[in-house]
């Protein structure tokens, strides 16, 4: 694929987002590489340039790649743009004053079929900007820290094993059978999205003990001692909101996604962040989940309105189904994680 040179961007705000998520990603397969790959390949991050809604794991040669398609940063900012224009959510934060952005745009409601718009109006004053922007942040790490987690659970080795390929493609991959290349697959998702939430808190505390040096950290997040779990519940949310950007349309068209439902996903983040977090902090779980189910039910009324979630099937027997998906995933985990064991760089035993 061909690169894509993040510094022909002409709104240096945007330029900056997209050299900054780079850097981190560089910076994260360091740490990962220091810490686990000794012997092993390095893994380097570009944009590519792609008019679609992906990111991609492969053995280049003498190194690992991992390539995000130039639009992913660009939408998350505007997705996150919209949401926080509406003011039920977060509605602790301000929403009044002069408008930092105000414009409406034909935004890609199908992260598949560009063809498909739909008209967003964006009015953001300084601090919700500050918290779209910030929420955005939190998405495009998580995807670079899913795909170090493809990387370092050996699941490249694995692809070209098993099925004679030697790229993952993520975010918008879908299959239309079940079959046991499926279920391998979705385990292997969990496996990535394991490691995603350990890494993710390496971001969760930078914007934690961001909030002593910068008001507007402080404004979105909120001081005092449920600080920290605010941060994650706010995390937990906008990543469920993501997810549903990604499979919202897709599920309506009844295809099988190798990632499992957004909510579903959301929930075992969850557990992963809680997990990793409570290894480092005193996190009170009883706290976090009231502040997820307060942030879900915020971001769900907005996204309905958006048509990238569908809370007309939210009941009582939603919710048992997506227990049972949760359940299965986990058996899944069980059931395959030791199909890549020889070439992971990690132990899960």
């Amino acid at each position: 694929m061909e690169l894509f040179d993040y510094k022909t961007i002409s709104d240096e705000a945007i330029q900056t987002e997209y050299g900054h998520i780079l850097r981190r990603g560089d910076a994260i397969a360091k740490a990962v590489h220091d810490a686990y790959g000794s012997g092993r390949k390095q893994i380097k991050t570009v944009y590519v340039a792609n008019q679609t809604f992906n990111s991609f794991a492969s053995d280049n040669g003498d190194h690992y790649l991992i390539e995000v398609d130039s639009s992913v940063p660009l939408f998350l900012l505007i997705l996150f743009g919209r949401l926080m224009s509406d003011e039920t959510i977060m509605p602790s934060l301000d929403s009044s004053g002069t408008l930092e952005s105000d414009y409406s745009l034909p935004f890609i409601a199908d992260p598949i079929n560009f063809d498909n718009r739909q008209e967003w109006k964006i009015g953001l004053n300084s601090i919700r900007s500050f918290a779209a922007g910030t929420l955005a942040d939190i998405c495009s790490t998580f995807v670079l820290c899913h795909e170090v987690g493809h990387i370092i659970n050996g699941h490249i080795e694995g692809l070209n094993h098993y099925e004679g390929r030697g790229k993952l493609a993520e975010l918008t991959s879908f299959s239309k059978t079940a079959s046991k290349k499926h279920e391998r697959r979705q385990a292997w998702e969990y496996d990535a999205d394991a490691v995603a939430a350990t890494l993710v808190t390496n971001f969760i505390s930078e914007l934690f003990e961001d909030i002593e040096k910068n008001e507007r950290s402080a404004e979105t997040f909120g001081l005092g001692k449920d600080t920290l779990t605010n941060i994650l519940a706010i995390t937990i949310v906008a990543l469920f909101a993501f997810f549903s950007y990604m499979r919202g349309i897709r599920h309506k068209m009844h295809l099988k996604s190798n990632h499992p439902h957004p909510i579903v996903r959301a929930y075992y983040i969850r557990d992963m962040l809680y997990a990793a977090a409570k290894n480092r902090w005193d996190i009170d779980q009883e706290i976090l989940l009231k502040l997820v189910d307060e942030r879900l039910a915020e971001f769900m009324g907005v996204m309905e309105k958006m048509d990238i979630f569908d809370g007309a099937v939210f009941n009582d027997q939603y919710i048992t189904q997506i227990d049972e998906n949760y359940d299965r995933l986990v058996m899944l985990q069980e059931k395959y994680k030791s199909s890549c064991s020889e070439w992971s760089w990690i132990n899960w035993d």
